[in-house]
């Protein structure tokens, strides 16, 4: 039996040396543990978009070749190249391994010729023309990057040409490429292999994070406004994060529900992941206002408020918190605290939010603009009290603009079937199935009549999204969130 095992386990060393394996970072001879392409070699390849010179050969400082980048270029889109076939140039010949990156490329609009009957596919790429292939790139697929604000200036700037000029700063704002230190860009050195894996890492990176968000954005034009304000509006991430101060209970209840969330995602990025590239998207696009119209959480967690209370207080970018539903309830803690939704779950957990919600903001928060205001209304158990109404009736009288955030959209007759065909019921603000109390009858009413200075609501809630006019009374727009978890968010550019 023994002499078995031996001659199997033989056979499979003898086929494994015989058959080529899939080249990684580690297969290759010159690429040393620690060198600072390494990671960049190993990623590139492992995806796909890279291979060896040889089986076990990356050569890091072999000059890249134009074929070789519109190769790796149309490897990194993904495209399927079948079809592609370009006769443009004589020097790119039919049956050639990269005539069909060149034809893909050149139909694109990512590449041009070397001249009009020319590509020069041998022909070592220098920085700059890297940098102009990466924008166009860039731009071909819409694209939006995150800018990372550096005011780096070259200190050979004027040796870069001047068609390459914006490319280059705009890939080094990106971090893309950066300069090989004391400001010198170098922009007519060649690109080795190296260098290049470095790009297309950090690019594959960077877009990977853009496809994270779905961002919608919207103008909203307030008659007389001097300067412009651009809001986000963020609702429903749903954070599932616990920590050693959670109960058991509260641990299996976050798993469940993240495993739910996790099913309707198809990108595999968790929430968490997803909030952390909202509060970047906001630091780095001039946002002025992140309005959190609830729901952040999925339930009141100490992990959960932990992790939002230390990236709210990082950021410099001003918020605006409404409470939703499952902030502050949960279902597993009915037996101890009367019930979903009851009061003394309010009064419990709404204090942990004391470090992110401004003090006396739990019901209504405003912030005042020139021009306009923003208020934030806690509509969280679908009714708003007698209180709240009391403290927003004097906005609601006045002349000036105002955009209301809450998480429970107002019911809106356009909105009924599509909400009812996904929850079972129209579970809206003023809906006849959310019972509303007198109170949040008459507050429904003056956001749909002539005279209310309402001119947008943000809500979420429904996990859906919905622009809908308010009412035929006015020219109010109430826009209705998708869920953030699954990445959607919307700016407003607020302006005259």
């Amino acid at each position: 039996m023994k002499r078995i095992i031996r001659t199997i386990l033989l056979f499979v060393l003898v086929f494994a040396l015989a058959v080529p394996s899939i080249i990684i970072a580690a297969d290759f001879v010159d690429v040393a543990e620690g060198k600072w392409y390494e990671e960049a070699v190993e990623y590139v390849t492992e995806k796909g978009y890279f291979s060896g010179t040889s089986q076990n050969t990356f050569e890091p400082k072999t000059e890249m070749t134009r074929a070789m980048f519109v190769t790796v270029l149309a490897a990194l889109s993904g495209e399927n190249l079948d079809g592609f076939k370009i006769i443009k140039f004589a020097d790119v010949k039919e049956g050639s391994w990269y005539n069909a990156a060149v034809a893909w490329a050149f139909a694109k609009g990512i590449v041009s010729g070397t001249s009009e009957t020319a590509f020069s596919p041998k022909a070592s790429i220098n920085r700059q023309e890297a940098c102009v292939m990466l924008c166009k790139y860039i731009d071909c697929y819409g694209y939006t990057l995150t800018v990372d604000g550096s005011d780096f200036i070259a200190s050979d700037d004027d040796k870069i040409s001047s068609w390459a000029k914006e490319s280059v700063y705009k890939i080094n704002s990106y971090g893309i490429m950066t300069g090989k230190g004391e400001g010198v860009f170098d922009p007519k050195g060649t690109a080795t292999r190296a260098e290049v894996a470095q790009m297309i890492m950090k690019l594959d990176m960077a877009i990977s994070e853009t496809k994270m968000l779905n961002v919608d954005e919207v103008e909203i034009i307030i008659e007389g406004l001097e300067k412009s304000t651009k809001i986000m509006h963020v609702s429903d991430s749903h954070l599932t994060l616990t920590d050693s101060s959670d109960t058991i209970d509260a641990v299996n209840y976050q798993k469940t529900r993240e495993e739910m969330f996790m099913s309707e995602v198809t990108d595999g990025v968790t929430a968490t992941q997803r909030f952390d590239r909202v509060i970047k998207y906001a630091e780095t696009n001039e946002i002025d206002l992140i309005a959190l119209s609830g729901d952040i959480v999925d339930a009141p967690t100490w992990g959960n408020i932990n992790y939002f209370k230390n990236k709210m207080n990082s950021t410099e970018v001003d918020h605006l918190y409404a409470f939703g539903n499952h902030d502050w309830t949960a279902s597993w803690l009915d037996a101890t605290l009367g019930g979903y939704q009851s009061n003394a779950q309010w009064d419990k957990h709404t204090p942990m939010f004391n470090e992110v919600i401004g003090e006396g903001e739990e019901k209504i928060a405003v912030r005042e603009y020139d021009g306009f205001t923003v208020i934030a209304v806690d509509n969280s158990n679908n009714q708003i009290s007698a209180e709240q109404y009391a403290q927003i009736f004097p906005y609601l009288e006045g002349k000036t603009p105002i955009i209301l955030m809450m998480h429970v959209p107002l019911y809106i007759e356009s909105m009924e079937s599509d909400v009812s065909a996904v929850w079972g019921k129209p579970i809206l603000m003023g809906a006849p199935a959310t019972n509303p109390t007198n109170t949040t009858q008459m507050f429904c009413n003056i956001l749909k009549s002539k005279s209310s200075p309402v001119v947008a609501i943000l809500a979420g809630h429904i996990h859906m999204d919905h622009v809908d006019d308010v009412s035929d009374n006015n020219d109010a727009v109430q826009y209705t969130l998708g869920a953030s978890f699954k990445g959607d968010i919307r700016v407003l550019n607020i302006h005259g």
